[in-house]
């Protein structure tokens, strides 16, 4: 990717940090400020303050079959989105 990759540190499901290594979301966000909002291919979503996002804090994920994962430091595991749709700037 011509965004660069960048390796986060957090806390897996059994609790443990675990690196999770993909394209920064704030290389996505273009130093927007404010909401962000993220929507699984289901329509579930889940809304960040942008600066939860920035630089070091969150990631997107290709995974294996093609589906991206948003994984964020500091949130649980159960906040991370799968099947990544659109991200919209609020």
């Amino acid at each position: 990717s011509s965004l660069g990759k960048e390796t986060i540190s957090v806390t897996g499901h059994s609790g443990v940090p675990e690196p999770a290594t993909g394209i920064p979301i704030s290389a996505l966000l273009n130093g927007h400020k404010g909401q962000v909002r993220i929507v699984a291919a289901d329509e579930y979503a889940k809304t960040f303050n942008s600066s939860e996002l920035a630089k070091g804090k969150a990631v997107l994920i290709r995974e294996p079959d093609g589906n991206y994962q948003i994984k964020v430091a500091g949130r649980q595991p159960d906040s991370w989105l799968r099947w990544i749709r659109r991200i919209e700037l609020k």
